[in-house]
Order: structure tokens, then C-alpha cells, then sequence
């Protein structure tokens, strides 16, 4: 489980394990802000990069970088950590497996990176391309693995996504499931 645990790598050195979560660095989008205070009661330690409107390969709005380019700046700075969560496609429609390879060739050194598929209530195929770009991420790299939120949620939409206009973001009882989704994918 995730807790206190030896301080982040930061690159080079010795590998410490997905379960110290002063080792992962979550890049993501309003979903993961709205979760920001539920990720720090489970994993303390976790270095989080969350914006509203985030995209995973493009800025949206002025002074709102793609999580790709958060990524590159994160290299360049030797601050990413061995576990990656890339919890980005909401504001998506067109993530392929090349652009899922990016992460892995932006971050080379990284150990593992945890991709999140995504859902809409009301429109359970709006992500169904994207979906399916990163569910490819295992066979892209072994290094990926996938923490399925939409599968998580698909048992009863309505209790885990809020219905309204995006019909995106996680309710109450569905926040939790979103980090937990998560944190079980990390290992």
C-alpha cells in the first residue's frame, strides 16, 4: 500500500517500487484536480501536475502546456519520477498509439507509466478511439499498464459521474474510485 517511503528518485539512481508514492508523478487534467485532495490522503508524497481543460498533446488555453509538454519539462529538469499516472484524454479526440509511444519516448528512463482511459456518461463511445489507443499501451511498451475508469465506472455511470453538460467529471463516491482505479494499476 502506499505511505511514507524513501525520497523520490528523481533519475539515475536506485529504482524504488510503485508503492512509495514519494516515487510517482501524476500528470492530468480537470479529473485529477477535482481528485487532488483524495490522491494526497492516499499518496502523500505524490508530486501532482493537474490543470482544468489539459490535453494530452496540445495547450487548450494560454499558459495551459499539454501534459506531453509538462513531461518534457519534467525530463528536462530531472524531476520525474520512476512511476508516471497519465491521466489525460478528456479533452481528447484524437489520441493514437504514436502519441501514446510519445510518453515512452519523452521519458525513456521512466519504470512505469500508468495510462487512464476515459468515459462520458450518456455517450459511452466518445472515448472508444482514444480507449482504444491507450488500452495498446502494454503492447506499445511494457512499461505501460492501464487503470481502466471507464470500466471501473461502467457498472453504475450515473453514481460515479456527475450528469451535466461535460458529463465527465467523478462525483463524490466517484472520486475515490478514480484514485483507487489508479493506485491499484500502480501496484
Amino acid at each position: 500500500s502506499f505511505g511514507p517511503g524513501s525520497a523520490a528518485n528523481t533519475g539515475g539512481g536506485t529504482q524504488a517500487a510503485a508503492s512509495d508514492d514519494s516515487n510517482v508523478t501524476w500528470i492530468g487534467d480537470s479529473i485529477t484536480d477535482m481528485a487532488n485532495d483524495e490522491i494526497l490522503s492516499k499518496m502523500p508524497k505524490t508530486d501532482i501536475h493537474a490543470q482544468v481543460s489539459k490535453s494530452w498533446s496540445h495547450a487548450h488555453t494560454s499558459g495551459n502546456t499539454s501534459g506531453l509538454d509538462i513531461l518534457k519539462d519534467l525530463v528536462s529538469k530531472n524531476e520525474l519520477r520512476d512511476n508516471l499516472v497519465f491521466a489525460l484524454g478528456t479533452n481528447d479526440d484524437d489520441i493514437s498509439e504514436a502519441l501514446v509511444k510519445k510518453v515512452i519516448e519523452i521519458a525513456p528512463d521512466v519504470k512505469r507509466v500508468v495510462l487512464v482511459t476515459n468515459y462520458k456518461i450518456n455517450d459511452e463511445h466518445e472515448y472508444d478511439n482514444d480507449n482504444k489507443a491507450i488500452k495498446a499501451g502494454p503492447t506499445i511498451d511494457s512499461r505501460f499498464v492501464v487503470a481502466d475508469w471507464a470500466e471501473a465506472v461502467s457498472s453504475d455511470p450515473g453514481k460515479y459521474i456527475i450528469a451535466d453538460a461535460d458529463s465527465v467529471h467523478p462525483t463524490s463516491e466517484g472520486i475515490p474510485l478514480f484514485v483507487d482505479t489508479i493506485i491499484k494499476a500502480l501496484g
